[in-house]
């Protein structure tokens, strides 16, 4: 009676115990990639809305600045050839380091010295800002304010809107992403 050996287990083999172990490891990487990708997305998502969220500010802080001031640093730039070109044509850059450029205001016969920005430390803060613990001022992650002189009608002729509206473009580089642009205007409202 010894010898007896039941042939009717209820329990699962080594082997089918292995595919099930191989079957929910294929399963569950296969998962994990996806939250991984995931995840990857959520990031570059997230730098972009902060990009876009800085360039919005910055747009917003340009539009408010002295137009006459803007106008007078632009028209000083390009007399002095200090200007840059890209594939809409000519700018001026203005970038963090901007900040403290002073200009000269002619008027009524007396020349004055001014601050491009009339607050230092508000531009400074607009133009570098530090946003979860990443300052936009590196050669990786900056902002560029690219003022545009009005270019002349097709006829060669100065357009009108030149003594009332400035152009500019918001650039923030965020990486190696490509970056946020928001265009902007700076209008005379005095005139």
């Amino acid at each position: 009676m010894l010898n007896i050996v039941k042939s009717n287990s209820k329990g699962f083999t080594l082997l089918e115990v292995l595919v099930s172990i191989t079957i929910l490891s294929i399963v569950l990487i296969t998962l994990l990639a996806f939250f991984t990708q995931a995840y990857s997305f959520t990031n570059i998502n997230k730098d972009k809305t902060v990009a876009l969220n800085i360039a919005r500010s910055v747009v917003t802080y340009i539009e408010k600045q002295n137009f006459q001031y803007l106008q007078t640093f632009l028209e000083e730039q390009v007399t002095a050839s200090n200007t840059e070109n890209d594939e809409k044509g000519a700018f001026v850059r203005i970038n963090g380091e901007s900040c403290d450029n002073r200009i000269n205001i002619n008027k009524n016969g007396q020349t004055y010295n001014f601050s491009l920005f009339q607050e230092t430390s508000s531009c400074e803060l607009v133009l570098t800002p530090t946003i979860n613990g990443r300052t936009y001022n590196s050669d990786e992650y900056f902002v560029t304010v690219k003022l545009r002189p009005t270019p002349l009608l097709p006829s060669g002729d100065r357009d009108p809107l030149t003594d009332y509206l400035l152009h500019f473009d918001v650039e923030v580089n965020w990486g190696s992403s490509a970056p946020i642009l928001i265009k902007g205007v700076v209008s005379n409202e005095i005139n």
